[in-house]
């Protein structure tokens, strides 16, 4: 049996189910007698006790990761704080048992911060009721499996998982983590991600998998098989063993330029949320940084970051890339990346509201911030400013004469910048696309994002999972304004680089290629991948294919057609039988 997800983390992984079992239910109405306060001290006490082991554990794992550092560290807070202490009193005095009164006392407080109206206080109640959760199951004797010493390999599978407890893991047994609720941009997502387990999240039917069966994980399609049969087990470790030893051949790719089998040299990039990930691309000789998604600098604080703390990572950045281009995108926030200290007002359809660009316009004291962070770093490396989900030239006129201003407060200061910055664009809406001759007039450079600019087009979300079968940028209408893009781009003289999940796909790499593309960002860990399959593609070939891709009717029509014309050895990186599982 097959379950369809949402691919967070990418990679494959075949191992036995960890099932994590769903905490008891707590009857908040259940009496008990008035000792019940000795019970509650010891609970509390020890409660304080293992979060501080926990923050302990997780300095010394998750170095990078203050977002988990900072939650641990509030929710010993909550623990002490004297308001809560005194509700769970007050609720043990009328006769409630000791974890009722918590989880009463704690959905009092929580509460009382909604019924003010301010978002970051309608998150921080949820961490009230997480607090109030843990301490209350504590006393039921129901507490978190202990991850830290795993006998064997696992794929995880749970409803959802916290970070503190992947902190904390023993990260070299656990194989995968499933779970039915999550993002690619949740805690975990990002947590694993940058650990390198292959996730699956947002999996509707995890409850079906049995606690120590064989499950297998492809997080490049964001699927998960279970209920396997002995031929589907056998092939499943075949697919894993044949898996691990393309990694292996991969290494001859780790740090060398990319070219197509013709000798025409493509640039590989990497798409970055963090230092961390900025380090391990390195490793990988990457071409230079083709998307810093800063909005993660953002997200998960109880506040907006200051200019010398993104001065600070921006800096590192440009120093550590040495010449090579780093290109940072403004704030991407709104629709699946909200920010809790913006107060933004909830959304009925955010894809299509109040996000990224726009925000950025109308909070020009935010924007300024940022890009005089940026401006400042400049003078340290060769740094590039790009922004997202501009639809029109007056969006882009006005970004630019903010950053005008930007630079004339620097002046002032005598700061030193660069004062030719490169400025770029993100082509991730179609209008974009369609006028990409009129905005190559305007910018630097160019950056196609596939993601976007494929559920723009499709009209699907590409978070919902009763429409993936129509997201598919294979789809020749995106395809048409891609290649559009891409030729304006090659008339102007500007170049133009693709930083969606498309650049990663085998499937679509000779069809960029063909359409003339010459950079591509991907994710660090597909960098040695994609480099080996450039050198397998033949880019006069590739035209020819390219041109009649963009004759077809479907998104089916353009796979088969390429599959067609693709060599042995490179549909032998494609052909990794999962199809045969579930």
């Amino acid at each position: 049996m097959k379950l369809v997800g949402i691919a967070a983390s990418f990679g494959k992984a075949a191992a036995e189910a960890m099932v994590l079992s769903a905490p008891p239910e707590i009857d908040a109405d259940r009496k008990g007698p008035r000792s019940e306060k000795e019970r509650l001290m010891t609970a509390v006490q020890d409660g304080i006790k293992n979060l501080s082991l926990e923050l302990d554990e997780s300095k010394k794992k998750i170095e990078g990761n203050s977002a988990k550092l900072e939650m641990l560290e509030m929710h010993r807070t909550i623990l002490n704080d004297y308001v809560f202490r005194k509700g769970i009193d007050g609720y043990i005095e009328q006769g409630y048992c000791a974890s009722s009164s918590v989880m009463r006392a704690a959905e009092d407080q929580a509460a009382t911060l909604e019924n003010l109206g301010d978002p970051f206080l309608s998150e921080r109640a949820q961490d009230i009721r997480e607090v109030g959760k843990r301490l209350a199951y504590s006393m039921e004797g129901f507490s978190e499996p202990d991850l830290s010493h795993l006998e064997k390999n696992v794929i995880l599978v749970a409803e959802s998982l916290s970070p503190a407890l992947l902190s904390v893991a023993d990260c070299g047994r656990i194989k995968g983590i499933l779970t039915r609720r999550g993002s690619r941009t949740s805690h975990v997502a990002i947590l694993a991600s940058g650990l390198g387990i292959p996730t699956v999240v947002g999996c509707a039917g995890i409850e079906k998998i049995r606690d120590g069966e064989l499950v297998f994980l492809d997080a490049e399609k964001g699927t998960a098989s279970f209920s396997l049969s002995e031929q589907e087990k056998e092939r499943a470790n075949e697919i894993i063993a044949l898996y691990e030893q393309q990694r292996a051949d991969l290494k001859k790719y780790q740090a060398c330029e990319a070219f197509t089998a013709d000798r025409k040299r493509i640039r590989v990039l990497c798409n970055i949320m963090d230092t961390s990930m900025a380090e391990k691309s390195l490793k990988y000789s990457a071409d230079g940084i083709g998307l810093f998604r800063t909005e993660f600098l953002y997200m998960d604080k109880p506040r907006l970051p200051s200019e010398a703390e993104q001065v600070a990572v921006y800096r590192s950045l440009a120093v550590n890339w040495k010449g090579r281009p780093v290109t940072i995108r403004t704030i991407d926030i709104g629709g699946d990346k909200p920010v809790e200290s913006l107060h933004l007002e909830a959304e009925k359809n955010a894809f299509l509201g109040y996000r990224a660009i726009r925000i950025c316009l109308d909070r020009p004291e935010i924007f300024l911030i940022q890009l005089r962070a940026i401006l400042r770093a400049s003078a340290f490396g060769n740094v590039q400013i790009m922004f997202p989900m501009i639809s029109n030239i007056s969006e882009l006129q006005q970004a630019k004469s903010i950053l005008e201003e930007a630079k004339k407060q620097l002046r002032a200061e005598n700061q030193p910048f660069n004062e030719k910055i490169p400025i770029g664009m993100m082509v991730e809406i179609p209008s974009a696309a369609i006028l990409s001759d009129k905005f190559a007039a305007l910018v630097d450079f160019f950056s196609i994002g596939s993601n976007d600019l494929t559920q723009y087009v499709l009209a699907a979300d590409r978070t919902n999972q009763k429409v993936a079968s129509i997201y598919n940028h294979l789809d020749p209408g995106v395809l048409r304004l891609i290649e559009l893009t891409i030729r304006n781009s090659r008339e102007a003289g500007i170049p133009c680089s693709l930083c969606g999940e498309m650049a990663g796909d085998p499937l679509a790499l000779s069809l960029l290629i063909g359409f003339g593309l010459e950079k591509f960002s991907v994710n660090p860990g597909r960098i040695p991948l994609i480099r080996n399959l450039l050198s397998l593609i033949d880019f006069k070939r590739a035209q020819t294919v390219a041109d009649q891709a963009l004759k077809q009717s479907s998104s089916k029509g353009v796979a088969d057609l390429v599959n067609g014309t693709l060599s042995k050895e490179y549909r032998n990186w494609l052909q990794d039988g999962d199809d045969l599982i579930g």
